[in-house]
């Protein structure tokens, strides 16, 4: 005849049990194998990143770690002049809706490069004046103009050296698009330069405006998006692409692409 167990005993038994399950639970459960990190940097760039990090990079990142468990994307807002260093560094792994005209190859930064999420470009806005139309927008350098700092404008070569632009133009230097809207509503400048895809979401917004502003036929640059994946990274470009073309399968891209007005430009 077995010994009578204790109260005590059987209380230490069942507890024995209960962590014994857990053990056995983690054990075998996909979520017990941690995914691995990949960090996806990205600046101030709406609507792709706005002022406070959200925009369609965080909206992107959501979607592929919903739609695959190898990895765990996690977004880390950097400036644009340190985008360079951050991802060359192993500060940042992957940056989306980049160019590598943007400097990237000039610095010889080992980086792979994705085929093209999204189209469109950068357009000239100025006030909408009597008697003014578009051959206001053939002399840009003539202009008073703003622009934000560190990113690459046709009209300057793409070069965005400040010293460089401030000695070249009449030009204001600033850290957002809102901003050189407000300013060139203001009379405080001739000319900015934004995104098709900030305007159209700046309008749908703020429809009133329409009226008041001019915006160029011609544009400044014409965008060839990509996404830049670090070389020796968690993630081959390979992979990224397999990951675009499951979400673009499943409609998850196409959606993710109407919710920010990008539907048009979406090219991938």
């Amino acid at each position: 005849m077995l010994p009578k167990l204790n109260e005590p005993d059987v209380r230490l038994t069942r507890i024995k049990r209960i962590l014994l399950s857990w053990v056995f639970f983690l054990a075998f459960s996909p979520s017990a194998y941690s995914a691995e990190e990949v960090r996806v940097i990205g600046y101030q760039f709406p609507p792709f990143v706005n002022h406070a990090g959200a925009g369609v990079t965080k909206a992107l990142i959501k979607v592929i770690n919903e739609s695959q468990s190898d990895y765990r994307f996690s977004f880390h807002l950097t400036s644009p002049a340190r985008r360079y260093r951050d991802l060359s560094s192993g500060k940042g792994d992957v940056i989306f809706f980049e160019m590598p005209e943007w400097e990237w190859t000039e610095k010889n930064i080992p980086i792979e490069t994705s085929r093209e999420i999204l189209g469109g470009g950068e357009v000239y806005v100025a006030l909408q004046k009597p008697q003014r139309d578009q051959a206001y927008f053939e002399d840009i350098p003539s202009k008073r103009i703003s622009a934000i700092l560190s990113y690459h404008y046709g009209f300057a070569g793409f070069n965005s050296d400040r010293q460089w632009l401030e000695k070249n133009f009449d030009i204001y230097l600033t850290s957002s698009h809102t901003t050189n809207i407000r300013i060139l509503l203001a009379g405080r400048v001739d000319v900015t330069v934004v995104s098709e895809a900030f305007l159209h979401n700046y309008l749908k917004a703020q429809p009133d405006l329409k009226d008041k502003i001019m915006v160029s036929e011609k544009r400044d640059q014409t965008y060839s998006l990509k996404a830049l994946v670090r070389k020796g990274g968690p993630i081959s470009v390979d992979w990224l692409e397999r990951c675009l073309d499951k979400i673009k399968k499943t409609g998850q891209l196409q959606e993710l692409a109407r919710e920010y007005g990008l539907e048009k430009l979406l090219t991938y």
